[in-house]
């Protein structure tokens, strides 16, 4: 076994051993975990049996890359194994369960602060209750404090009262999970306090933290809100100021990545400093001419990087990207400039050593991409400085006037910034299932903005924060002003057609194969082998096509969200088309569940169009999502209830509803029992309550009750029905037993009353709640109830998103849990439990709940 030359001189091209490094590492991440010794003892024997084949093969040359595939393999996979583990700091919220939900008195000390439009964030360590410690350092207390004013800063001691709980969020597979994103800053618990909590003593800790606080109290007396929220992102890492409208309208126009402390302010600290630096270094007589500065300026300019990290909180995309700066300060420091490559690939290597979860992470891979293709545009992957091309480029700079350098500069920071937006964009595609088609002409204009204007004067705010107010107050005004230009072209941008731009993305599978050809494209680039790396830019373009996982067709699958204390199903056809049943969720000026949740999972799984949008009744907890639905998508019906005698506030809310949906060219339908369509796809629905002449006074009880039909399988969806809505329909006789029953009005007491439970008789009863609402749902005697009737249980607020699978005779339901045992092998995940209508004997521990 020999490897083809092309192949052995690209690895030597990226700095031999590094590559194959790398590779390994990645591919050990990315393997099936290992979860017992057989498991273990199988690898290492497959690696060995595999290591003496390779140099039984190999000739000497190319055994070097044997060793460092195998290290990389196994490093990769120790790494993954041990990340997932638990974790004291992770997982440290375990122990607060048992104190979850009660009120108490506690105390703690305030290690950050975040003032939002609404709120006052307080992030608390060593909080305590009379008698013992709850959360030691270095995990966080999340503590909000809705429109109570609080002048507590880092370092204080605060009392206060409040009901803590776990951090929690929706868990969906595939999607974004925000108690887990809690966890991994630090925030083990969180709590609202209803009263102002009261500073005790004010202690010598967390001055980095004080004085960044100081620093947004600056801003909040200098500038109206509509500009703090950019110069506070920009300065402090805070963007508790920027709104959803804000983030959008930047996203839009290709630009919100200048808002995030990441690579680029990172970059430009790095380069103002090391440019100023050296300036300074030059003024020391004789210094320039004995002395090479660029090596003691790169290590100066170190530390000055590790500041502003510390400055800006040590986020994780600044701290990946502080990372970076700091390996390739240090290989000019060691005069390895020209090795840029293998300091990208250290950077890369090291960073999943200690947090092998970014590989998945967007900012991991948006953030190597574009510098990997910014290398490709700049510079040359080799570790060999060519003396032919040094003395070119001197040749160039002597006989090339400077007006055509600057248009050469110019040329390539154009062919750059049009490269790196199209190698990203598949990538923010599938992340945040969005493209911006305006930012390949305004990022040319934004950077340089930022860069040349905008940075250096945040830069001078920093310093001069603690020397002189005046100057800091001049510095802060003059880059507000640098801003208003930035975001009122941003804004123009998003209204152009086009500006809104939602998109399903590549598949996961897909988006890695691309990576992949993507990275032997530059390989091949870097060789100057053009036929090779246009043929790896076809591959990388059609491995972008690959499909998104979807059930066989001939099935219906039924997903119901987790939504927080909210609803919203989705239910796809056998022929592929997709409706969604209530579409309730989170809803602030920070977040919309019909975008981040329910949009997404439709995106995640290829949805393009929505047949039917059924609102139940009008209350936010079943419709808040559906304004971006109707945005995102083309939506051919929409079923409401015609309800004229609810309340105003609701029948406003639903007339706004219908004059979106036909602004937006769907078909509004207000139906009602007895209404019902047949599709071709074998799926039929029929409308059960409310009846034709609607008296109900409340939106509960006025809610739609649908049921679709499947073969022999029935789902029904009885909204917020009542007690005198679940009498109304048993009356009229139209209940008959259903394969599945959503608990209505997520399982109050004031609903599943004893005749309905019987009436339906359900195999699956699924119940849509949040974690440890204020409602304290589900009613232990209504679970109580469903279960006795032969249910099986399952709860979102328990399992995440549960999805059940249907071929017309049998269905199987996975839970998000099974589906995260299996989210690496890149295949779906077995069901939790099956079943067939007879055989009901369970599948899993699950299953027996």
């Amino acid at each position: 076994m020999s490897f083809p030359p092309h192949l052995l001189k690209c690895a030597r091209a990226f700095t031999l051993p590094h590559a194959p490094l790398l590779a390994g590492l990645i591919a050990g991440i990315l393997a099936p975990p290992l979860e017992d010794k057989q498991s273990w003892e199988w690898l290492l024997g497959a690696l060995g049996v595999l290591a003496l084949v390779m140099l039984w093969r190999m000739t000497r040359a190319q055994r070097t890359i044997l060793p460092a595939l195998l290290l990389g393999v196994g490093l990769g996979v120790m790494t993954a194994h041990l990340h997932s583990q638990p974790n004291p700091h992770i997982n440290a919220s375990d122990r607060l369960n048992a104190a979850a939900g009660q009120k108490q008195s506690l105390t703690g000390v305030v290690a950050e602060r975040e003032t939002r439009f609404d709120a006052i964030r307080l992030y608390l360590t060593d909080v305590r209750t009379a008698n013992r410690l709850l959360i030691p350092q270095p995990d966080l207390l999340q503590l909000t404090l809705y429109r109570i004013p609080c002048a507590a800063r880092p370092g204080d001691l605060i009392s206060f009262t409040a009901r803590i709980k776990p951090p929690t969020g929706s868990i969906n597979p595939g999607l974004f999970d925000y108690g887990l994103w809690q966890r991994q800053r630090g925030v083990v618990a969180t709590a609202s306090a209803r009263e102002p909590p009261v500073t005790l003593t004010s202690q010598d800790r967390f001055a980095t933290a004080r004085w960044r606080q100081s620093l947004s109290a600056r801003i909040a007396a200098r500038l109206p809100p509509e500009q703090r929220g950019m110069v506070e992102a920009l300065l402090t890492g805070k963007r508790g100021w920027l709104d959803r409208s804000g983030r959008e309208r930047l996203q839009s126009a290709g630009i919100f990545h200048l808002m995030a402390i990441s690579g680029l302010h990172v970059g430009l600290v790095a380069g103002w400093s090391f440019f100023l630096l050296r300036f300074f270094l030059t003024l020391i007589p004789g210094w320039a001419a004995r002395f090479d500065l660029k090596r003691p300026t790169a290590l100066l300019t170190i530390p000055l990087v590790l500041l502003y990290g510390e400055l800006t909180g040590w986020s994780l995309p600044t701290t990946r990207a502080a990372a970076m700066a700091a390996i390739f300060l240090i290989a000019i420091a060691l005069n390895r400039a020209h090795q840029s490559w293998r300091a990208l690939g250290w950077a890369a290597g090291l960073l999943l050593l200690w947090r092998p979860d970014q590989l998945t992470e967007a900012g991991f891979q948006l953030s190597f991409v574009a510098v990997a293709t910014l290398l490709a545009v700049y510079t040359r992957p080799g570790p060999e400085v060519n003396p032919t091309l040094h003395q070119q480029s001197i040749d160039y700079v002597r006989d090339t006037p400077r007006w055509r350098r600057w248009l050469d500069k110019s040329g390539k920071f154009l062919l750059a910034s049009t490269l790196v937006g199209l190698t990203t964009a598949p990538v923010a595609a599938h992340h945040f299932h969005q493209l911006a088609p305006w930012g390949f002409a305004v990022n040319p204009i934004a950077i340089p903005w930022v860069s040349l204007i905008t940075m250096p004067l945040a830069l001078a705010t920093l310093a001069l924060h603690s020397i002189s107010d005046a100057l800091a107050n001049l510095t802060l005004n003059g880059m507000a002003l640098t801003l208003q230009p930035l975001d009122a072209l941003a804004g123009w941008v998003a209204r152009l057609p086009g500006g809104w731009l939602r998109v399903s993305g590549p598949s996961a599978i897909g988006l890695g194969l691309a990576l992949a050809a993507l990275f032997a494209a530059f390989c091949a680039h870097a060789l100057s082998a053009w036929r090779p790396a246009a043929g790896l830019l076809a591959i990388t373009c059609a491995a972008l096509l690959w499909p998104h996982p979807n059930p066989t067709p001939g099935r219906v699958q039924l997903t119901l969200l987790d939504v927080g204390q909210a609803q919203s199903a989705l239910l796809r056809d056998p022929h592929g088309g997709w409706n969604v049943i209530d579409a309730g969720g989170y809803r602030s000026r920070y977040f919309d569940s019909g975008e981040g949740i329910i949009s997404a999972a439709l995106w995640r799984q290829g949805a393009r169009r929505i047949k039917r949008l059924i609102i139940s009744h009008a209350q936010f907890d079943h419709m808040s999502g559906a304004q971006r639905i109707l945005r995102n998508f083309p939506v051919g019906q929409v079923w409401m209830p015609d309800a004229p005698h609810i309340e105003e506030r609701y029948r406003a809310a639903m007339k706004k509803l219908e004059t979106l949906a036909r602004a937006n060219g769907a078909a509004v339908r207000y139906v009602a029992a007895g209404y019902g369509q047949q599709e071709a796809s074998g799926i039929s629905w029929r409308v059960l309550h409310p009846g034709p002449n609607n008296q109900w006074r409340d939106s509960n009880n006025a809610s739609l009750v649908v049921e679709a039909q499947f073969a022999q399988h029935k789902f029904l969806f009885p909204g917020d029905i009542e007690e005198e809505a679940e009498q109304a329909i048993l009356a009229r006789g139209e209940i008959q037993p259903v394969t599945l029953a959503l608990a209505p009005h997520h399982g109050s007491r004031s609903s599943s009353t004893q005749p309905w439970v019987e009436a339906l008789t359900p195999q699956l009863t699924l119940f849509s709640v949040g974690r440890l609402n204020r409602f304290r749902f589900p009613d232990a005697g209504v679970v109580r109830r469903w279960s006795q009737s032969g249910a099986r249980i399952v709860r979102t607020d328990e399992a995440g998103g549960i999805t059940l699978i249907s071929d017309g005779a049998q269905w199987c339901v996975t839970t998000t849990a099974q589906w995260r045992r299996a989210w690496r092998l890149g295949s779906p995940a077995a069901p939790d439990f099956c079943s067939t209508g007879a055989d009901e004997s369970p599948s899993s521990p699950l299953a027996a709940r």
